[in-house]
């Protein structure tokens, strides 16, 4: 494996799995060094799921990404899947502290594996699973602390919401790989516009939501702010999207994923 074989794991999406389940945790719990464990736990979690992830699409990532890792051949599928392993086994290791937390991280791998080895191309039911996965880093966070509040539930159906509305457009920008390989996506079956046009509901969806928590746990300068920008970065990345330009859409892909990114960060400011 080379060197820069390890962005398999894709870095900053571990970063970003951490740092939800981090945010969740501190919302009942003060920072200490007992933090790492939520944190590091879900980094784990996604790192794992998102080499084996990379296994499955290694086909498909020749053509709609042939600078990932395998296809570029900075690190073989078998080095992979080691990575994928090692990175599993420490996700249960480090969520040992607390016992509900074990539990979710057992089953969050599994439906992460599941997806990535077949249910990622079932369209609609494998955005939805993927979408489920990565909003329960929020609750995961939270299982460390063996606390839930009703912001635990607004901010998973807030973060399920933005997903979802994601990778029906991210389903657009990978057209192309995803329909020679047979990946169900809306974009693929129904078409481009019919993808952008169903994300919008969620979208609206998740904006809406991002308004709750003020009326739950009161206002604060630092979670308007963010969840302000991240709300505006998502319209208007989705508003200007041509759905029928690939570039366009993978542009608006990463452009929501910023925005989720800066909605994790929100929650730190929450009262």
């Amino acid at each position: 494996m080379k060197p820069r074989g390890i962005s398999v794991i894709r870095p900053t999406r571990c970063l970003a799995g951490g740092l939800a389940s981090l945010a969740s945790y501190l919302l009942f719990r003060p920072l200490s060094w007992e933090a790492f464990f939520p944190f590091a736990s879900a980094f784990s979690m996604v790192a794992s799921v998102m080499s084996l992830n990379d296994i499955m699409d290694a086909p498909i990532d020749s053509i709609n990404a042939p600078h990932r890792p395998i296809p570029s051949g900075l690190i073989s599928e078998g080095e992979a899947f080691f990575v994928a392993s090692f990175f599993g086994v420490l996700a249960v290791l480090l969520s040992a502290p607390s016992l509900p937390s074990v539990i979710l991280t057992g089953l969050l791998l599994l439906g992460g594996y599941s997806y990535s080895v077949r249910l990622k191309r079932e369209g609609l039911v494998g955005n939805f699973l993927v979408s489920f996965l990565t909003a329960s880093l929020i609750p995961y966070g939270a299982s460390f602390a063996f606390e839930a509040n009703e912001l635990i539930l607004v901010f998973f159906l807030m973060a399920f919401s933005l997903c979802v509305g994601r990778e029906l457009i991210k389903g657009i920008s990978d057209m192309k790989g995803d329909s020679l390989f047979g990946v169900n996506t809306v974009a693929v079956s129904l078409g481009p516009v019919v993808a952008r046009n169903a994300s919008v509901p969620f979208f609206v969806l998740a904006i809406a939501l991002s308004f709750v928590p003020f009326a739950i746990a009161g206002f604060s300068y630092g979670y308007a702010f963010l969840i302000a920008l991240a709300d505006l970065l998502c319209a208007y990345s989705v508003a200007t999207l041509e759905p029928s330009v690939i570039p366009s859409a993978r542009k608006t892909a990463n452009a929501l994923y910023l925005s989720m990114l800066l909605g994790i960060l929100a929650i730190l400011f929450v009262p």
